[in-house]
């Protein structure tokens, strides 16, 4: 049976800098207002409940994700009725302080509620909770290296969903969001194996929905987008190293070099060696 609490928790930041907690609480539960000298961000499990922080009261629900800032005075209140149970993940600002952007960086309230940024917070957090349970060799690196992905992760959501259109109802919003997010995401997953069926399940849109939106924001079909993606990082590869043609096939995503080859020279008009050839030999030229 699971422990229930009516008062908040002690943090205890071991020298690494990151700690999760689990906290599940009991009709009763109090908070007295409080702030603390680390990064705090809520996974809410189950239940509901409000986090009041600067003046506002944020509803929150099963799913939701909400940060708070070093030094941010918040109170949790919860639902009488329905208690929450959450998952807090404590970070030492030291841990993140050498990036810029995390640094000055103002979450937003509450993070907007995706299907792809919840399974990416649910991953990080069980890679998290797994790593601290078993405190093996190596915990403290891997728990440093999963906050800050955890903190990029929530970051880059933010930046995709800042100049979002309003939308006339809230499910069309969600939609939009998620979409938005993934073509972001994208960027740096291009050459991982995906079908438009896997995506559009993965972030719980019909195929047609998802291809309509992911076309409104983009300008070309998934398909197009993608290939688009891996060819022009086939040409930084070409330019930029010495790699082989099959190395850079394989780095892009493609599943075989002939498929490559044929999206390659669909795209440029040259094969793979020929092309970096040529560009060799016009740099030379000039």
């Amino acid at each position: 049976m699971v422990d229930k609490t009516i008062r908040p928790m002690h943090v205890s930041m071991p020298s690494w800098g990151v700690s999760v907690l689990e906290s599940h609480h009991a009709s009763g539960f109090h908070m007295e207002p409080s702030q603390h000298d680390f990064l705090q961000a809520y996974y809410v499990l189950e239940g509901e409940g409000v986090v009041e922080k600067n003046s506002h009261r944020i509803p929150l629900r099963a799913s939701d994700v909400v940060m708070l800032r070093v030094g941010q005075p918040h109170r949790l209140a919860d639902s009488q009725d329905n208690p929450l149970s959450l998952y807090v993940i404590c970070v030492d600002p030291e841990v993140y302080q050498f990036d810029p952007d995390l640094s000055h960086w103002t979450p937003p309230q509450r993070f907007p509620r995706n299907r792809l940024l919840t399974n990416q917070v649910r991953s990080i957090l069980r890679q998290l909770i797994y790593e601290q349970t078993l405190a093996r060799p190596g915990c403290a690196v891997m728990m440093r290296g999963l906050a800050l992905r955890l903190l990029a992760t929530l970051f880059r959501s933010t930046e995709a969903t800042s100049k979002l259109p309003a939308h006339s109802s809230s499910a069309d919003l969600e939609s939009l969001v998620a979409v938005e997010a993934y073509v972001h995401e994208l960027r740096t997953s291009f050459y991982e194996k995906s079908s438009l069926n896997d995506v559009a399940r993965q972030l719980g849109i019909s195929r047609r929905r998802f291809t309509q939106l992911f076309r409104e924001l983009v300008g070309s079909s998934w398909h197009d987008h993608v290939q688009s993606l891996r060819i022009e990082h086939a040409k930084r590869l070409l330019l930029d190293t010495d790699h082989d043609v099959t190395s850079i096939a394989f780095d892009c995503g493609f599943g075989d070099l002939s498929g490559f080859y044929r999206a390659f020279k669909r795209a440029t008009g040259s094969a793979p060696q020929r092309w970096r050839q040529q560009y060799n030999h016009n740099e030379r030229k000039a």
